[in-house]
């Protein structure tokens, strides 16, 4: 997360006014503008298929954003369907 903040303080221009977290993005908003981020960790493997220990980093990749929205009406239909 620390490494998503920084990258978006250093695009905005304005103060980071909103920072929303889940289980693979996060959003950050300044002013008008709303940016996202996916992170993940990468971990190396051993030819065995083993995760080799202290190999792993996160990785944090800019995204347009597009296809958190979608994920949300995607709960946000499957929700109202629950309901009628």
């Amino acid at each position: 997360m620390c490494t998503a903040i920084n990258e978006a303080a250093s695009e905005l221009l304005e103060p980071i006014d909103r920072v929303e977290v889940a289980r693979d993005h996060v959003l950050i908003e300044a002013g008008t503008r709303r940016l996202a981020y996916r992170y993940y960790y990468a971990n190396a493997y051993a030819p065995d298929g083993s995760a080799m220990p202290g190999s792993g980093r996160w990785v944090v990749e800019k995204t347009d954003g597009n296809e958190i929205s979608a994920g949300r009406l995607q709960k946000l239909f499957a929700w109202l369907r629950k309901l009628t």
